[in-house]
């Protein structure tokens, strides 16, 4: 369901009425972009109403298209952290997908490297590799239980927002596409062992020029 409140409301009803919906039933609030058709300073409160289970889309696409893309589309880590430093114009035309104009270019990336540190301080824990990045630091792995990013659900060119009701929806895609790596991937990983070992990885990752790169693993196997 969406409902829209203008500004021109009573300042008091429209602060309590805001309150009760975001709070009281569980709502996001999204102002909209300013090309879009709407009257100045209106809000859209979007609700969940559990019509859209995203725990079973990603269940249905996960196997059939997922995995699949990555495993075609994917580039080998060396190729493209040099190509994204040397030419990043070249690497972004070849390989790169965004969702929308204004939105980071992601990449999909495989390789084999040596795990040169386990950062296990933060609950959004990562290990670092002996790769160097483009940015000439090490590259990083999550490895959870805290997820960040969108980098899985955003390399996916068959995810459109527009085949969803609102931004909500879109939004627990992403959710669950990281819960289901941290299902499949990560929750037999035995971090404290992947000191100094090798790994094979394939994942996704958002690059903004400058930042160090992050990789969303969706198959992480240390060596034996």
């Amino acid at each position: 369901m969406h409902m829209k409140i203008r500004d021109s409301a009573p300042p008091v009803f429209g602060l309590m009425l805001v309150v009760f919906l975001t709070f009281g039933s569980g709502c996001t609030i999204v102002r909209h972009d300013d090309d879009q058709k709407e009257e100045d300073g209106e809000i859209s409160i979007y609700f969940d109403t559990g019509e859209f289970d995203a725990t079973v889309y990603v269940d249905s696409i996960w196997n059939e298209r997922v995995l699949p893309r990555i495993r075609e589309q994917a580039v080998e880590a060396d190729t493209l952290f040099g190509m994204l430093k040397e030419e990043p114009d070249t690497a972004i035309e070849k390989y790169g997908y965004r969702i929308e104009i204004t939105a980071p270019f992601n990449f999909m990336v495989s390789g084999t490297a040596k795990v040169i540190s386990v950062n296990t301080e933060s609950a959004a824990s990562t290990i670092s590799l002996d790769l160097t990045g483009p940015d000439g630091k090490p590259v990083e792995i999550q490895i959870g239980p805290v997820m960040k990013g969108t980098a899985v659900r955003d390399s996916m060119d068959f995810i459109n927002f527009d085949d969803f009701t609102n931004q909500l929806e879109f939004a627990n895609v992403s959710r669950e596409l990281n819960n289901k790596i941290k299902a499949v991937v990560l929750n037999d990983l035995d971090r404290e062992a992947l000191q100094g070992k090798m790994v094979d990885f394939l994942g996704a990752f958002q690059w903004v020029e400058g930042k160090s790169i992050l990789i969303t693993p969706v198959e992480l196997k240390p060596e034996e």
